[in-house]
Parts: C-alpha cells; sequence; structure tokens
C-alpha cells in the first residue's frame, strides 16, 4: 500500500478492486494491513467468521472484534451491514 499526496486527501488504494482511498471514506482494515473499500469489505458476519477462525493465534483481536460488534448490533446494525470504519 503507497501513500498519495496528503494535500488531495489521498491514502491509499483499495487492495480489492484498486479504488483510491481518502480520508473520510468507509474501509476496512485486514489485520496484515490489507486495507479495503466499503463495497469490498466483508459484513460484520464474514468478519465474526474470519477473527473467530484466528481466535487462537490472536486472542486480542477476536475479543476486541467481539466489543465492536456487540456494540454494533446494541446501535440497531446488523450481521449483514458492511463491517466499516471511517478512514
Amino acid at each position: 500500500m503507497s501513500l498519495a499526496n496528503d494535500n488531495e486527501f489521498v491514502y491509499a488504494a483499495c487492495e480489492g478492486c484498486s479504488k483510491t482511498l481518502r480520508f473520510g471514506d468507509k474501509v476496512f482494515h485486514y489485520a496484515e494491513g490489507i486495507m479495503v473499500c466499503e463495497p469490498c469489505a466483508p459484513t460484520w458476519a464474514e468478519a465474526n467468521q474470519g477473527f473467530k477462525r484466528d481466535a487462537f493465534e490472536n486472542p486480542d483481536n477476536w475479543r476486541d472484534f467481539k466489543v465492536r460488534l456487540r456494540r454494533h448490533l446494541a446501535n440497531g446494525g446488523t450481521l449483514g451491514d458492511k463491517c466499516v470504519v471511517i478512514l
């Protein structure tokens, strides 16, 4: 992932589709540092399966994700929503 010009508020490119990612876009960060745009991002259900699968190797990540997931659901979100944060 390469950084682009700060003056244009460009951060990087989506690893899934190469779309330019700008500050303020909704993205998903994978543990390996990979970042994808909202359309390429997993749903909360898909992310849950991935974090659960890696729980033994990364228990802190799994615990942190479960807190975020509970918060998302408590605020009216669903497992079908995209699991994104604002860049």
